[in-house]
């Protein structure tokens, strides 16, 4: 409620400003030889700080199918994007792997390429705590070991 009075006093002193100011050349005139006064206009009140205090979640994610349009053409439809892993990645090989520019590299052994980008890394497919990583992600792999009989 403040900030609505806030603003409509800052309203009714930016119109009384505009009327002064329009006004005030036609006064002159008609004192006629008499000196026009310089006007100051008056401080207009600020209203108090805003502040937020919550902030909302935004969910953004894809939803159905992407369509685009060229001009004057009719709209495409993309089928899903599958992500594959490096053609170059063997089981058996050891991999130094960086994932972000300046990251210092981590040193794995692949055992299992899958579709996706996956790789197991570390454990059987089947186990619990197996771990897999999606090299389609890393911005850098090197080869540091070699499959066995290679």
């Amino acid at each position: 409620m403040k900030i609505l009075q806030s603003a409509a006093l800052i309203a009714a002193g930016m119109v009384a400003l505009g009327v002064m100011q329009t006004t005030a050349p036609m006064m002159a005139r008609a004192m006629g030889g008499q000196t026009p006064q310089q006007m100051t206009p008056m401080p207009t009140p600020v209203p108090p700080d805003v502040i937020v205090t919550n902030e909302p979640t935004v969910n953004a994610r894809q939803a159905g199918t992407w369509t685009f349009h060229l001009q004057g053409d009719q709209p495409l439809s993309l089928a899903p994007v599958h992500v594959a892993a490096p053609t170059f990645l063997e089981p058996g090989g050891q991999y130094a792997i960086t994932w972000a520019p300046g990251a210092k590299p981590e040193v794995d052994t692949v055992t299992r390429v899958e579709a996706g980008g996956w790789a197991l890394v570390s454990g059987e497919a089947s186990q619990t705590g197996a771990i897999w990583i999606n090299l389609a992600q890393a911005i850098r792999i090197e080869q540091v070991g070699a499959p066995p009989g290679r």
